[in-house]
Order: C-alpha cells, then structure tokens, then sequence
C-alpha cells in the first residue's frame, strides 16, 4: 500500500529538458510568497555541490545535500532561487529512492508544502498531486513516464501552458496540495 502524503507534490517528466524544473521553479515562485516551501530533487546522477552545499547523509547507496547557493545553475539551486526555504539534492539510484527520500521528508514539518522531481516515488507514494512534465521537442519520450499519464493528476506541456495556466489549477490548503 503506497504511503499517502499530502503535503507532497511529485513532478515527473518524459525525458530531458521536459520542464520539470521549470514547473517546479513556478510553483515554488508563486507559492513561496504565501507559504513556506521545501524542494527536493532527486537524480541517479552524481553532482558536485561545492562549499555551499552541506552533506547532511552519505552512505554507500545515496547522498542527500542540502543546497544553499541560488546562483550555481543547478536544479536544486534554481529552486532555491524560486524562494524554496530549503532545497535539498539526494544523489542515489531507484533501488535506495525510498530510502533515502523518507529519511529526508521526515526531517521536514509535516505541514509544509514539499515539490519534489523524481518518477522513482510514485511507486509507493500517493502524494497530494502528481503532475508528468511533457515537452514536444523531448524525443525520445520515457516510456515508464508515458505509462504512469493515468496516474497523474496534470499532464503539464509547457510550450502550451503558461505559468498562470497551471499554477491557477493548484492550490494548497492546510500545508496539503490540492487540484481546483
């Protein structure tokens, strides 16, 4: 049984350069300025954080970083850019996604908005909202991605939609995401 957490918004996407970030940076941006939000992005790809980042866990199968610089370029710098109140940067494959997700979500009040980018949780998570990222000139799409569509509640093109377009069709209540 997945493990509901309304306060949490996943974004997948159906390959590079699909939006995720930008959708992400949006809704951190219009948010942020009546809500505290919290980031999360979590990759298989190993970054180098610099002086500005803190490890807070390292183990033999996941990273998990906190970022502090809003001007490196990063995803998880990006977001914190957006008015994030924290960003956090978890390194690790699908097998410790879990894991290491859990273990960084559970250090955050359970009332505040979390965004976080990684198709990995929706395997055993039901979060509040759960929007794929599509862009026309991603080729070639995910497949695992396109499968998941029915479970998402926003499939987000972001050469169709403006920001406007979608941050008006989510709204947070009480820290929990919802749609409206």
């Amino acid at each position: 049984m997945k493990q509901k957490l309304p306060n949490l918004l996943i974004i997948a996407g159906t390959g590079r350069k699909s939006g995720k970030t930008t959708i992400a940076c949006n809704l951190i941006h219009f948010y942020s300025k009546k809500h505290l939000v919290y980031a999360i992005k979590i990759s298989p790809h190993k970054h180098f954080m610099g002086d500005e980042a803190s490890i807070i866990i390292r183990t033999d199968h996941y990273k998990i970083t906190e970022e502090f610089n809003a001007h490196t370029g990063k995803d998880s710098s990006r977001m914190l850019a957006a008015g994030a109140a924290r960003s956090l940067y978890i390194e690790c494959d699908d097998h410790f996604v879990k894991e290491a997700f859990l273990l960084s979500y559970h250090n955050f009040p359970s009332n505040v908005p979390v965004i976080c980018e990684s198709p990995a949780l929706i395997s055993f998570i039901n979060p509040g909202l759960f929007i794929i990222a599509d862009h026309p000139g991603v080729h070639p799409k995910k497949e695992k991605i396109l499968a998941m569509k029915s479970q998402a509640d926003f499939l987000i093109n972001i050469r169709k939609e403006t920001a406007h377009q979608y941050v008006d069709k989510i709204a947070i209540q009480n820290g929990s995401w919802h749609s409206v």
